[in-house]
């Protein structure tokens, strides 16, 4: 017990001693003349280029095609009541307009919609498919159940009926007229 007592006197006395102790003010050291300062990355000069090489494939593309330029002739149109002379006549001395011939009229064509119409007889009443329970994710908090496809949960509507009770293996759905209990089907 004294070997303790002596070492925590030993570590009180150190710590006194670095308290007392004031520690020396930081100095900074001057900056040395061989020292050199990194210069900035030349970003302006690489824009530059990439800007000149842009303009430069812009101007050898538009300017090396191999390709000819289209070429655009003018005829002029002669009138139709005019074709025994052979001498073509400038545009603008002719002063009767030339019309392109008139559309022929055409019989009457019913719309197909129309004549489906007519030829089917009238849409009856399809009747929604019947309910089929196809499977139940049962859990006490919230049981859900899948019928006609949909994934389905209490209070949930399917038509028109509503889930009022989902169990282990069957569905209740009630409307306005009936009640529906859905069970699996083998």
């Amino acid at each position: 017990m004294s070997l303790i007592n002596d070492a925590l006197k030993r570590a009180k006395a150190s710590q006194r001693n670095e308290q007392d102790s004031p520690t020396p003010p930081l100095q900074f050291r001057p900056v040395d003349p061989g020292q050199k300062t990194p210069k900035p990355f030349p970003w302006f000069l690489v824009i530059c280029i990439g800007a000149a090489l842009v303009i430069g494939l812009f101007l050898l593309k538009q300017f090396g095609s191999k390709q000819p330029p289209l070429k655009v002739e003018a005829k002029a149109v002669r009138p139709a009541g005019n074709t025994s002379t052979n001498e073509p006549t400038p545009v603008a001395a002719s002063t009767k307009a030339v019309l392109p011939p008139a559309p022929k009229p055409t019989t009457f064509q019913p719309r197909t919609q129309d004549v489906v119409a007519a030829i089917a007889p009238a849409p009856a009443q399809i009747a929604p498919p019947p309910l089929k329970l196809q499977g139940v994710f049962y859990s006490p908090t919230r049981p859900s159940a899948m019928i006609g496809g949909k994934t389905v949960f209490v209070g949930d509507k399917v038509g028109e009926f509503r889930i009022t009770a989902i169990g282990r293996d069957s569905a209740t759905l009630i409307s306005a007229t009936q009640t529906n209990v859905l069970t699996f089907e083998e």
